[in-house]
């Protein structure tokens, strides 16, 4: 038994007529310039019946619907393979100018086209039924300004690289100073490096918690995370745990950067992991003081634990940070003495702990400071020299 199609009609069989009122919106169309794929898509039309009722109208090029963006559609399809090369991808966004959108709009309410597929979804169909896709994958942005101005490109998930980086020099910074370059940072250093390895449109620095550029991070290294927008994989991968790991395998573990800035333990993850520091942190820092130091007084510092800091915003941030008054722990104190006016200080302490604050007392913004620990009645004036992170905690 043949197909439906196959069977020819008898001169008996009546032939199912068109709805008056199908044949009156398509003469309609017509007459508002509209283009024959428009109201093949506006009147929900199969593509035999739209071939028969209306192969061809005046304004295929210049529809006031699409503005000729259906008519071009092998060539987008062309564009679109050329530019996604040997991959697959996820799904599609496409970008239309507004007045398409309007335009179409307001005939799909003139005309009461609930069921009618709007331009995007139109060229989504099409698409997805000619180009290959996946169930995972990046994602297709098509940008259609008019017939000839089309613009794609492959949108892959954000990664992160993360790991712990170490700044073995007084003269960089965590981050990047908006104004001047007269000192580099650690994330211009990491972003240098990393781009040697991984191709994507931009990378984003975060890092738990950051010192200041005259305190070096030495130790255990300070957590870090770099996003990498649209990471381009060495090869098509089958799913996303795939492209995770083909992207993993582009990065060194350890790397050494300019400007004695280094990373180390660094892989690839799918997931932003948080950088909110949670952590106690271990701190060795050159105190001097303004008048010699006596064994009994530094001895008052010896051993002590869980000091209660009372710290109000420093002025050295009172500028860019809102003045509130916070409450930060000294778990640890310890000292080596290097002379009568120099010590050694050793501290661990609560997240946020402003230690120069603390060797200084900030004009009394802190409470209690080294000085009040050393000799309440009669504090030495104190002042930190040089100071080093040399270790933050795990999670």
């Amino acid at each position: 038994m043949g197909s439906f199609l196959s069977v020819p009609k008898t001169s008996n069989e009546p032939k199912r007529a068109t709805p008056q009122h199908i044949l009156d919106g398509i003469e309609d169309l017509k007459s508002r310039g509209v283009c024959s794929k428009c109201i093949q898509r506006l009147m929900s039309l199969d593509l035999l019946t739209s071939k028969r009722l209306c192969p061809t109208t005046d304004h295929e090029n210049d529809c006031i619907a699409c503005h000729g963006v259906l008519q071009i559609i092998p060539k987008v399809k062309q564009i679109v393979s050329d530019a996604i090369g040997p991959y697959s991808y996820h799904d599609v966004q496409i970008e239309i100018p507004p007045n398409l959108i309007k335009a179409d709009d307001k005939i799909c309410r003139q005309y009461d086209l609930a069921t009618s597929c709007n331009i995007k979804n139109y060229l989504k169909a099409k698409l997805n039924h000619e180009l290959p896709h996946t169930n995972s994958g990046p994602t297709l942005i098509l940008h259609i300004a008019g017939p000839t101005d089309i613009q794609c490109k492959l949108k892959w998930p954000d990664l992160f690289i993360t790991g712990r980086y170490f700044k073995k020099s007084r003269r960089v910074s965590n981050s990047r100073f908006f104004k001047g370059n007269s000192i580099t940072s650690v994330e211009t250093e990491l972003i240098k490096e990393f781009s040697k390895y991984v191709k994507c449109s931009q990378f984003t620095f975060a890092s738990s918690g950051r010192e200041d550029a005259d305190v070096r991070m030495i130790g255990s290294g300070r957590p870090f995370a770099l996003k990498m927008k649209d990471p381009v994989p060495p090869h098509p991968p089958k799913d996303i745990d795939e492209y995770v790991e083909s992207v993993n395998a582009l990065i060194p573990k350890d790397i050494e950067c300019e400007n004695c800035v280094a990373a180390a333990n660094c892989h690839v993850v799918l997931q932003q992991p948080s950088m909110e520091p949670k952590h106690m942190k271990r701190y060795r820092s050159v105190v001097t003081f303004t008048r010699p130091v006596s064994d009994e007084e530094l001895q008052r510092i010896e051993g002590l634990e869980n000091i209660v800091l009372h710290q109000r915003t420093p002025l050295r941030v009172a500028q860019k940070k809102e003045i509130q008054d916070r409450e930060r722990t000294i778990m640890k104190l310890g000292y080596q003495r290097i002379s009568p006016r120099f010590i050694l200080l050793d501290l661990e302490t609560s997240k946020g702990t402003y230690i120069k604050e603390f060797v200084n007392s900030d004009f009394g913004r802190t409470v209690p400071s080294l000085g009040q620990l050393l000799n309440p009645d009669d504090p030495p004036q104190c002042q930190l020299l040089q100071l080093d992170v040399v270790y933050v905690a795990e999670e």
